[in-house]
């Protein structure tokens, strides 16, 4: 009966982590995009150095939730999406507008994945 207890505890912590993971991934990678399309509109509108703060406060934003993410996300994921961030500033700051809607597109994509890959479902699971 110990060991039934023991277990169920077992569970419900590593769900209830999953569900901490899930949630805290989820809401960074809204904000991330929240402030990738803010940035996007800006260009859109003219204000290069608008976006240009904007790209730079989502790439601080993305460095402070690596750290709390490290040990939970591959690490390949977080990296990529700081790789892509610096280039989309890059672009951004050198007007190569075509590039950085590339970059900005494959950003998007790579964030949806990320926040789908740690949604606690059972596809993920096994």
């Amino acid at each position: 009966m110990r060991l039934l207890v023991v277990l169920t505890v077992v569970m419900i912590c590593i769900v209830g982590l999953g569900y901490f993971v899930e949630r805290g991934v989820s809401q960074v990678v809204l904000r991330m995009l929240s402030d990738l399309e803010r940035g996007e509109v800006l260009v859109d509108s003219g204000d290069t150095a608008g976006a240009v703060e904007m790209f730079r406060h989502a790439h601080e934003q993305w460095k402070a939730a690596q750290d709390t993410w490290n040990p939970f996300v591959y690490n390949t994921d977080l990296e990529e999406v700081e790789v892509v961030l610096a280039r989309l500033i890059s672009c951004t700051e050198e007007r190569a507008f075509s590039q950085m809607k590339a970059e900005l597109a494959h950003l998007r994509t790579r964030l949806r994945q990320i926040q789908a890959q740690e949604r606690l479902i059972l596809k993920n699971i096994l």
